[in-house]
């Protein structure tokens, strides 16, 4: 008999694709975290070329758990007939769907723990209790401005479109959330309830606290009231969110939108936000981040979110060396499996050329060097040390 370990945490083990994309057959396993490892997150990296397939895993994964939301139909090979994923949940089950060539997706019943503690209430519109939360986040993702024009609580469900990823983000309900947030806490205060006036700030607390851990600096939201605007003060500098620089605004937006979005569900249970059991995907993490961001914002979130399963697309060099290379996925032709060369600690030069096979010099001066070794080998000595000595006075 199994053994549930980790806090009984819900979490996807394998995907098994065929026909799907880029593949004709595709195994990728995601191996539970270390026992010792339960103050940090599990987390996976898928990275590859343009074209091997990272977007269409995460597309597969989410819709085998609330279908037809990131349509993976559009990838199928429409010469093919059997087309179809399958998605193992650890302990918890299986789910197997099949796509035919027109487009349509047809599934088996979700294992009984994911329809319990999720799919009911998301499928049937049952207002009932959570007992697990599914996120989805892309990097390329455009924030419009907005305002606020008032105090008004949000009527949207918490799972509205928390798996599509183009529309995962709503930059007028955060705002609005944050808003809210601030105003219950004043007003417990004014009725000398500090219990519940600690509970609203230590929700904007939170949000602060990982937003700071990963930018370095200091970050505090207000609410000003002529006009009533949410403002951001960062390491004391006051910031307007529609004026936020695009790294700090994504950062900002999505981290803000999860925390929203957990703050708002109705739980089975009063397990703190931040003790939850959820699985976050990531499709390019990286985009619009400084490299000093993309180095910081994993360990932030594992941190942060010790129960969560990230499963995560990447083409950084800097993300890559914050993880061992056991949790990193490299998709290409010949399928999925672990980088041969170490990962962790690793500089970005050496993670471009071991790892990801791109040379850490540009193009350029990479052909001019081949054309030197070339000289070398035809032993024509001085037309190469003239080019070599070309190079230097170029670059220094």
């Amino acid at each position: 008999m199994h053994k549930i370990r980790h806090m009984d945490n819900f979490r996807i083990s394998r995907l098994e694709v065929n026909n799907i994309g880029p593949f004709g057959h595709l195994v990728v396993d995601f191996p539970e975290k270390p026992a010792d490892m339960d103050h940090c997150a599990e987390i996976h990296i898928l990275t590859g070329e343009n074209g091997t397939g990272k977007t269409t895993v995460l597309e597969m994964l989410t819709s085998g758990i609330i279908p037809f939301i990131n349509n993976p139909w559009r990838r199928v090979r429409s010469n093919l007939k059997n087309s179809d994923f399958t998605i193992d949940f650890d302990v918890h089950g299986t789910r197997k769907c099949w796509i035919d060539k027109n487009g349509t997706q047809t599934g088996d019943r979700n294992p009984s723990y994911l329809e319990e503690k999720f799919s009911n209430s998301i499928n049937k519109g049952i207002i009932g209790a959570f007992g697990i939360g599914f996120f989805a986040y892309s990097g390329y993702r455009r924030i419009e401005q907005t305002r606020i024009k008032g105090i008004s609580e949000l009527e949207n469900q918490p799972f509205s479109d928390s798996l599509n990823f183009q529309t995962s983000i709503n930059p007028q309900l955060i705002l609005q959330w944050v808003a809210n947030t601030i105003t219950k806490e004043a007003l417990a205060k004014n009725q000398n309830d500090h219990v519940l006036a600690l509970k609203f700030r230590s929700t904007i607390s939170n949000l602060e606290k990982v937003i700071s851990e990963i930018i370095e600096k200091p970050v505090r939201f207000r609410l000003e009231y002529e006009p009533l605007n949410v403002i951001i003060e960062v390491a004391g500098e006051t910031l307007d969110f529609n004026l936020l620089p695009d790294g700090l605004k994504s950062i900002v937006s999505w981290i803000a939108d999860l925390l929203m979005r957990m703050d708002r569900v109705k739980w089975e249970n009063d397990t703190p936000v931040f003790e939850r059991n959820f699985i976050l995907f990531l499709d390019e993490i990286e985009v619009h981040l400084h490299p000093a961001w993309q180095r910081t914002v994993l360990g932030a979130l594992q941190r942060a979110f010790p129960r969560c399963q990230f499963i995560v697309t990447t083409h950084s060099p800097q993300v890559l060396g914050e993880v061992p290379n056991d949790a990193v996925v490299l998709l290409n032709a010949f399928g999925a499996y672990h980088p041969p060369a170490p990962t962790e600690g690793r500089d970005a030069n050496a993670i471009l050329w071991e790892v990801l096979g791109v040379t850490a010099h540009p193009m350029a001066v990479t052909r001019e060097l081949d054309a030197i070794a070339d000289l070398l080998d035809a032993r024509r000595y001085d037309e190469a040390r003239a080019r070599l000595d070309a190079i230097a006075r170029r670059l220094t």
